[in-house]
C-alpha cells in the first residue's frame, strides 16, 4: 500500500523521444476523464513558460547563442519544474489553481508528459565536445525541491523505432537525437527505474514491441497502459 503525499496523484509519463509519450498520456487523459474521474489534469514539461519556450529553442536549434550542454539543460529544466510545480495556471470550475503541487494538494490526478526523471536520463550524460559530465546526483541535486511521482508509466520502444518516429512526424532531429546518444540515455533510464524501485513509487514498464519483436498497435499499448493503471488507482492509491 501507498503512503500518500497528497489527495491527488501524480503519474509520469517516461521514455526516449519518439516512444509515444504524448500521445499515450492524452489518451489516459481522455480514458480517465470518461470513466468518471473528475478532476484530472494533463500537462508537460518542458512547459510553455518563457524558460520551457528557450529549452524548445535550443533543442530545436532556433537559437545560435546557446547549446544543449547538460548543465545548462539540467538548470533550466529544473528552473521550469519550479514553473510547473508552483506557477502554472490550472483552470478549474471558475478558478485557477496555481502549479501542480497545488492540483494534487486538491485530489486531481495530474498526468505529466515527462517529469524530473527525464532531466535526470538526459542531462546525466558526458558531453565529450563540452568536457561536461553530470552523475545522477548532480542532476538530483540540481532538482532537490521535486516530490516523486506516485506512478511512472515508461514506454519501452526500440531507439531506431523512436528515431523513424521523430522523422516522420517532426521531419527534424533534435540536439542529440542520435543513436550513440539516445542509447546513453536509455541505459540512464534502465538504471533509473530499477533505482526507483527502492522508492515509494509504482512502476509501470509498457513494451512497445511484442515478443517477436513486431511493434504493438496504438491500442494494445494503450490497453496495457489503462488496465494497470486503473489496477494501482483502485487497489494500491485511490479508495
Amino acid at each position: 500500500m501507498f503512503m500518500r503525499k497528497w489527495p491527488g496523484v501524480l503519474i509520469a509519463f517516461e521514455g526516449i523521444d519518439g516512444s509515444g509519450l504524448s500521445t499515450h498520456s492524452k489518451l489516459l487523459y481522455e480514458y480517465l476523464t470518461s470513466i468518471g474521474y473528475q478532476k484530472v489534469y494533463l500537462t508537460k514539461e518542458p512547459t510553455n513558460s518563457p524558460i520551457g519556450n528557450l529549452i524548445k529553442d535550443i533543442l530545436q536549434r532556433r537559437t545560435s547563442n546557446l547549446t544543449a550542454r547538460p548543465d545548462l539543460m539540467a538548470l533550466l529544466f529544473a528552473s521550469d519544474r519550479i514553473y510547473h510545480l508552483f506557477y502554472e495556471p490550472i483552470r478549474w470550475n471558475n478558478k485557477i489553481i496555481k502549479g501542480i503541487m497545488r492540483a494534487l494538494e486538491e485530489g486531481f490526478i495530474v498526468i505529466t508528459d515527462r517529469y524530473v526523471y527525464s532531466s535526470i536520463a538526459y542531462q546525466s550524460i558526458h558531453d565529450k565536445k563540452n568536457n561536461v559530465r553530470l552523475s545522477f546526483n548532480d542532476v538530483m541535486r540540481i532538482n532537490w525541491f521535486v516530490p516523486d511521482a506516485d506512478i511512472v508509466v515508461f514506454l519501452d520502444v526500440p531507439l531506431s523505432i523512436c528515431l523513424e518516429r521523430i522523422k516522420n512526424v517532426r521531419g527534424i532531429i533534435e540536439a542529440f537525437e542520435n543513436i550513440e546518444y539516445l542509447s546513453e540515455v536509455y541505459n540512464n533510464y534502465i538504471k533509473l527505474l530499477d533505482e526507483l524501485k527502492n522508492k515509494n513509487i509504482h512502476i509501470i514498464v509498457v513494451k512497445g514491441v511484442d515478443e517477436k519483436g513486431d511493434v504493438r498497435s496504438i491500442d494494445e499499448v494503450q490497453d496495457e497502459i489503462r488496465r494497470r493503471v486503473i489496477d494501482v488507482l483502485r487497489h494500491e492509491i485511490i479508495d
